[in-house]
């Protein structure tokens, strides 16, 4: 799977509802390929299409989901 590769570390991600959460926002998001997240570190990994989408607009939109990075 081709695309680049972005980690974050959220916070405020406490149990598996706000990491199912945060997966379903980013699958359906235009340019997002797959994403990885591991609760216990509270790390996202993401693997998206740059010509589709960008960093900034996926962090806004974990940030409007209420989490911070």
């Amino acid at each position: 799977m081709q695309g680049r590769i972005l980690v974050l570390k959220v916070k405020g991600m406490h149990c598996q509802s706000c990491s199912d959460s945060i997966a379903r926002e980013l699958n359906v998001s235009a340019g997002v390929k797959k994403t990885a997240i591991e609760l216990t570190t509270g790390k996202v990994k993401i693997v998206f299409d740059p010509d589709e989408t960008d960093e900034e607009l996926i962090r806004n939109m974990i940030i409007g989901m209420g989490f911070d990075i």
